[in-house]
């Protein structure tokens, strides 16, 4: 089988750093009126040249606009053009956020959309007078262009900052692995909707994308160190708790994850379940549920989460096979 491949995203800026550069250019946080205004000005010329070589997205575009429309509004200008370049900023603006959610038959109220992607209602209002009725006045037009920018700081350029801190590997620390399936744990008991869900892995509910997003946090910890994922996960009371293991909690997480993870979470439980075995004292009826790690093998075998092989080396341990046989 060919290994599936991914088309790439055409951008014009060469890099995530180009990309950063230009954010940082539009929001400068300069307390120098003189720079900041000479940073976003920057800004405008770099996307104006994005422009000539295609495919901004939209919320690149508009800031762009926007951000131009606030420096040219000086006590300089003329008050009728200023109005009229805010105006057609804030109407290119709201209807590029509103026009991609009119997929259906029927034309959905602007007001809807609005609501449903978090759009402040008063934009949509303001778009209506700018296109259907008397131009608005300057200060309602600099409140509506001063929040269409804070707007797209919040949901655009912020998210790509976020999602840029997220796809960087973290450093394996105990406390941090622990506190993400803290956080899950609280998701799921607050949740009825993901304790029903049998499939996690396409989430669309907010609390289904920040647990697709903490699953995310724990593949990339297993990536950087998994020896200190795997020891916090079986020694610091997040597989178990008072030898009692977190069956219900736990086993929709672990079977998001990879296989692979997977693979070395059960090859890691299954040397510390032997060692522990050497060295306690243990009847003669041993069972896989003689400590909670051992425990957590039995909910592998019965949630079929092991390889042929995997089942060869329960079924071959001297401790641990007895009762392997019998589940599997």
């Amino acid at each position: 089988m060919s290994a599936k491949t991914t088309t790439p995203t055409v951008t014009p800026w060469a890099n995530k750093s180009e990309f950063f550069e230009l954010k940082n250019w539009f929001f400068p946080g300069l307390s120098d009126p003189e720079a900041a205004t000479a940073s976003k000005q920057r800004a405008i010329a770099r996307t104006k040249a994005y422009m000539i070589r295609g495919n901004v997205p939209h919320a690149v575009e508009c800031t762009g606009m926007l951000v131009s429309a606030q420096i040219e509004d000086t006590p300089s200008a003329n008050a009728i053009s200023t109005r009229l370049a805010m105006s057609t900023a804030v109407i290119r603006f709201v209807n590029g956020m509103i026009d991609p959610h009119q997929n259906g038959s029927y034309v959905i109220p602007m007001q809807v959309i609005a609501r449903e992607i978090g759009l402040p209602v008063f934009l949509v209002d303001l778009r209506h007078t700018c296109t259907h009725e008397t131009l608005p006045s300057l200060r309602e037009l600099r409140a509506g262009v001063d929040e269409a920018v804070t707007w797209l700081h919040t949901n655009y350029w912020s998210v790509r900052d976020a999602e840029a801190n997220e796809s960087a590997t973290p450093a394996a620390n105990s406390d941090e692995i622990k506190e993400i399936f803290r956080q899950w744990r609280r998701l799921y008991r607050d949740n009825r909707d993901l304790k029903a869900l049998k499939d996690l892995s396409n989430p669309g509910s907010k609390p289904e994308m920040r647990f697709a997003f903490l699953a995310k946090q724990i593949v990339l910890y297993y990536s950087s160190d998994p020896a200190t994922l795997f020891a916090t996960m079986v020694h610091q009371k997040v597989m178990h708790t008072k030898n009692q293991i977190n069956k219900a909690l736990l086993l929709p997480m672990l079977k998001s994850l990879p296989s692979e993870l997977l693979s070395d979470l059960f090859l890691y439980m299954f040397d510390e379940a032997e060692r522990v075995d050497k060295h306690q004292t243990l009847s003669e009826e041993l069972s896989l549920n003689a400590n909670p790690v051992a425990e957590w093998l039995e909910v592998f075998v019965e949630q079929d989460m092991l390889s042929n092989g995997q089942k060869t080396m329960l079924t071959c341990s001297r401790s641990l096979g007895r009762t392997a046989l019998n589940l599997l």
